[in-house]
């Protein structure tokens, strides 16, 4: 029978089960009056014998970073875990980080993701599938009594940006920064950086990573083996994106110009960063990226500034590194390279991304192209053969 305490409260205990020695396990409850002891009582009910009862509420920048690092993170390449750790950090954490998993609405989750549309597929779909991977966890859990990600609907994302090469113009620029840079010895580094990333197709990340043992000198080649971009928490040096980036590039006579006199002991890296014996970081090669953009007029200054502390904030390129590797892409495709040949060389995993992204025709190529139709089906026309058409009877009409 509950018992009224010297405190005003109702209380009394349940039994919930019974321990190794057949002892009965009782939990004690109380309520300001009968009605909530009652409803203590099935709480505790549900909570301890039924396991129906929800369990506390979390934060969701405390439970979302659990699943990740226990439902994802173990199953993902590095370069997958980069973009998690992106899309939570810029994004999932500031929005929703010190928020109650039940306080958080499909209305207010909705009105999130409408505030991505614009960016790319990739980034809207991966957000997608981190908010329903959250929130379906914290359900199951029974965190959470229903699921607000059942009724959300993906914005529409932004037009993929076009992939090129570099224009003539591009091109003559760029050279003659990196001959200018070259021959200044405060900004020297800057100029190797461009000259890699030119004449060697490589993404900045391996273009970071490259050590100076990873060079043979013989054989005019570069050995591919690591990306800093894609490093764990902790690290500096990460694995590559894919299995195919492990690779071997021809290193052009104009850049074994570039770097030959320039070599040091095999496990220096080629770009240095500020710490001794680092390589040089994501952000500072953004920022040596921007500079040489800005120097050769192919830049534009930002409409909305971003929050941080160097150029980037103020400044945008017209142009990023992955131009460079477009670049070298269609160079090989245009010297007649087997495209095969060219996957291998440029690292990718599928053959469709060498020929269907990389190597772009330009008006020029078509141009010639319409030039060897034409020729074709002229050859053709001259073995034509004059026919004369027979008449076809007159249809009778009954």
């Amino acid at each position: 029978m509950p018992k009224k305490q010297k405190s005003g409260l109702y209380r009394t205990k349940i039994k919930i089960g019974v321990d190794a020695q057949g002892r009965d396990i009782n939990k004690w409850v109380s309520g300001r009056t009968m009605a909530e002891l009652e409803d203590a009582k099935r709480e505790a009910r549900a909570y301890y014998i039924a396991g129906t009862a929800l369990r506390p509420d979390r934060l969701f920048g405390v439970y979302a970073p659990e699943w990740y690092h226990t439902r994802k993170e173990p199953r993902l390449s590095d370069s997958s875990r980069a973009g998690y750790r992106s899309m939570f950090n810029k994004h999932l954490l500031p929005a929703f980080g010190d928020r109650n998993l039940r306080a958080i609405t499909a209305l207010e989750l909705q009105a999130w993701l409408n505030g991505l549309a614009g960016m790319s597929n990739t980034q809207i779909t991966l957000a997608m599938t981190i908010l329903r991977g959250v929130f379906g966890s914290a359900k199951s859990d029974r965190i959470i009594a229903e699921d607000p990600t059942v009724t959300l609907t993906m914005p529409e994302a932004g037009k993929a940006a076009v992939k090129r090469a570099l224009t003539p113009e591009e091109s003559g620029s760029l050279l003659g920064l990196i001959d200018a840079l070259l021959h200044d010895s405060s900004r020297e580094q800057d100029g190797v950086y461009l000259a890699i990333l030119y004449y060697l197709g490589l993404r900045p990340g391996e273009a970071r990573g490259l050590m100076w043992g990873d060079f043979d000198w013989n054989m005019m080649t570069v050995h591919v083996v690591r990306d800093v971009d894609y490093a764990k928490k902790g690290d500096h040096i990460g694995a590559l994106k894919t299995l195919a980036a492990e690779r071997d590039v021809p290193v052009p006579s104009e850049l074994y110009t570039i770097l030959h006199p320039r070599r040091s002991l095999p496990n220096v890296f080629v770009l240095r960063g500020k710490k001794s014996g680092m390589p040089l970081s994501k952000t500072s090669a953004e920022c040596v990226w921007l500079r040489c953009m800005i120097d050769i007029g192919l830049a534009r200054r930002r409409e909305t500034p971003r929050n941080c502390h160097d150029l980037r904030a103020e400044w945008e390129p017209v142009i990023t590194p992955s131009y460079l590797r477009h670049n070298y892409a269609t160079l090989c495709w245009e010297s007649g390279m087997d495209p095969l040949k060219a996957m291998r060389i440029i690292g990718h995993r599928d053959y469709r991304t060498t020929a269907n992204i990389y190597t772009h025709l330009n008006a020029s190529h078509i141009a010639d192209a319409r030039v060897e139709i034409e020729s074709v089906f002229a050859d053709r026309a001259k073995n034509k053969v004059a026919l004369k058409l027979h008449k076809a009877p007159p249809t009778l009409r009954v």
